[in-house]
């Protein structure tokens, strides 16, 4: 099992295993189908938060475990043991889903 511990306001993002099969028969995951669309990922990790010019360290809006919304060409890809995971600011984060709230 890998353990990711980020630094200042970093997130690692594992990827859903969503693939597509295309019309040819090949199967592309979900960072390869949406071109200009945005993609969703679930944070595995996330670091301690940014370190303000003031010394202050600012807390993380976001956590392990929160399905984001993030842009196709955000953070690093990284993979490992056969799965793709991004390690990107939390300042390329488009927004939390939370599913199941009708309101």
């Amino acid at each position: 099992m890998i353990s990711f511990k980020p630094i200042g306001n970093q997130l690692v993002i594992e990827m859903p295993e969503d693939k597509t099969m295309t019309k040819g028969g090949l199967y592309l995951p979900q960072i390869e189908e949406k071109v200009s669309k945005p993609v969703t990922g679930i944070v595995i990790a996330a670091g301690p938060g940014k370190r303000l010019s003031s010394g202050v360290v600012a807390p993380m809006t976001v956590k392990a475990g929160d399905k984001i919304l993030f842009g196709k060409y955000t953070g690093s890809e990284l993979e490992l043991d056969e799965k793709l995971y991004y390690v990107m600011s939390e300042d390329d984060v488009m927004a939390v889903i939370e599913e199941g709230n009708s309101k």
